[in-house]
């Protein structure tokens, strides 16, 4: 999200999260009973030309870390 530090980020990743929840969309796979969101957090001001495969590691990492502590979570990655 353009022009969002990593304590915006984490407003809308809220935001997002209790949503979902609150639909209770019914789900009957895995241990839960209603869908959830796991969202892995990150925040860069990337420098002109720069890679952005190390910013994309560090959110997948993030959402590897929600997802292997239950999932149904936000982790940031700071």
């Amino acid at each position: 999200m353009p022009d969002t530090d990593e304590t915006g980020t984490l407003t809308v990743a809220r935001n997002a999260h209790r949503a979902i929840a609150d639909l209770g969309l019914p789900f009957d796979v895995g241990t839960r009973p209603h869908i959830s969101l796991s969202v892995g957090i990150a925040a860069t001001v990337p420098a002109l030309g720069s890679d952005p495969s190390s910013f994309l590691q560090t959110a997948n990492h993030a959402l590897q870390k929600a997802q292997q502590m239950g999932g149904d979570r936000l982790f940031p990655s700071s």
